[in-house]
């Protein structure tokens, strides 16, 4: 009788997972190279995409993110003051044409310190219409955000130094109630929140590269036009 009855709760835990199937969620995720060359400002590309069917989509009109720079040495690489904010005209962005930042040419977000000086970003944005925005697995992943960050600091990284720019927290529930920095979900004009999307994501690696020589970027901007011009007016042999 207790072996049957162990069958039975077996199968009744079988039952209720598929019954309840795993919930879907965002991925908030950075480009694969992130390089930034010595002594300069470079972009880092943030995007979001989701794992939901397409008959039962994530749905968001509002986001705040927080993203942290670590390394491991003794140098700094920062986030820039307040970045420019072009990247919400890009048709790839998350609420692209509806979005409050860019309707209101308000800032995303600014640099502020949590361990180091500008090791922290914090922005948001919403949609200006309160539309809902609709996420799913068949959608190519929107662009979220597009960090600048510099190597020009007072600890300066040097050649092959790496970070790391990271979401905090790494995953969530997506709501804005409680002290989450991050959070990804549907409100009203009255800014109540009416429902959240949970998140995962994964790091970004920032690479110090070395800067281009000046005679190669010559030789790349100016060697071709020369070659250019000598095809363009050559004419052909006499037979």
């Amino acid at each position: 009788m207790r072996q049957v009855g162990s069958i039975a709760l077996i199968l009744a835990a079988l039952l209720a997972l598929v019954a309840s199937p795993v919930r879907a969620g965002l991925i908030i995720s950075f480009n694969n190279d992130n390089p930034v060359a010595v002594g300069s400002t470079a972009f880092v590309d943030v995007f979001i995409s989701s794992n939901a069917d397409v008959l039962s989509p994530d749905k968001i009109n509002n986001f705040q993110f927080d993203f942290l720079i670590t390394t491991s040495g003794p140098t700094r690489l920062e986030f820039t003051a307040m970045p420019p904010t072009t990247y919400l005209d890009d048709p790839s962005y998350l609420f692209h044409l509806d979005s409050t930042a860019g309707l209101t040419s308000s800032p995303v977000g600014t640099a502020s310190q949590t361990d180091v000086p500008n090791d922290t970003f914090i922005g948001a944005d919403s949609t200006f219409s309160f539309n809902s925005v609709n996420l799913s697995s068949v959608n190519s992943p929107k662009l979220l955000a597009r960090l600048q960050v510099t190597a020009i600091t007072s600890l300066p990284p040097a050649l092959n130094d790496t970070f790391t720019i990271s979401l905090v927290a790494s995953s969530g529930n997506g709501s804005s109630l409680g002290n989450a920095s991050s959070y990804f979900d549907v409100v009203n004009a009255s800014q109540d929140e009416l429902s959240a999307v949970p998140f995962t994501s994964t790091p970004g690696t920032v690479t110090i590269t070395a800067v281009p020589e000046p005679a190669t970027l010559l030789l790349v901007l100016g060697g071709g036009v020369p070659l250019l011009v000598w095809r363009r007016y050559r004419r052909p042999m006499a037979a």
